[in-house]
């Protein structure tokens, strides 16, 4: 049952992107008395692919708290004493039954665990740096719209797909998550100036 839910989610997804593709064009019901208004009008967010394409690989680097749930599965969220009790009886049955000591391996977790931590606040940091540098300030609530379409496409698929990574693929799984944070974060570069040249082509201030 909880397997579904990704699938579910999915369809969901799918189903408000049809509706929201026969939505009709705001231009085509124009008033004839508006044409100066809307000759002044700039391309929406939406067209700069490049800030999509931008934020879609900052939502795979904020994909680092589904990081964290796996290294540490045993520190509690909100609250829930219960679920970090049985996580922590199940690492303990596990190594118990023949698994690495824990011991060894703290040093390395903690040193991850910091890593993604700091991580986590460098790429916070950038996005809002993104949002303020390469958005159009006369548009900024439709290039927020846009960065809610472009992150969640780069994370909503982090959860089931890092899970399996790393449970079911060990070094190799891990070593595919490291290859697309690397990927991702390459590409981010030639997307920020591909978005700082349109924006200066069909921004406000062009």
């Amino acid at each position: 049952m909880v397997r579904g839910v990704p699938i579910l989610t999915g369809l969901i997804l799918l189903a408000n992107t049809y509706w929201i593709i026969r939505l009709p064009d705001v231009a085509a019901r124009g008033k004839p008395g508006h044409a100066a208004d809307d000759a002044a009008i700039k391309p929406a967010a939406l067209k700069n692919r490049a800030f999509l394409a931008l934020m879609t690989g900052d939502g795979v680097l904020g994909t680092n708290q589904v990081l964290l749930d796996l290294r540490h599965p045993a520190v509690p969220r909100r609250g829930d004493r219960r679920t970090a009790r049985a996580a922590r009886l199940a690492v303990r049955h596990r190594h118990r039954d023949g698994g690495p000591p824990p011991g060894g391996g703290r040093p390395r977790r903690r040193l991850g665990g910091a890593v993604v931590a700091g991580a986590e606040l460098f790429q916070s940091a950038g996005h809002w740096g993104f949002m303020s540098e390469l958005t159009d300030a006369d548009q900024r609530a439709a290039y927020q719209g846009a960065a809610h379409i472009g992150g969640p496409l780069g994370s909503v698929w982090a959860p089931a797909l890092l899970t399996f990574l790393a449970m079911e693929h060990g070094s190799l799984g891990w070593l595919t998550i490291a290859a697309i944070v690397v990927v991702s974060t390459l590409t981010m570069g030639p997307s920020a100036r591909a978005a700082e040249r349109y924006l200066a082509r069909h921004g406000s201030a062009a």
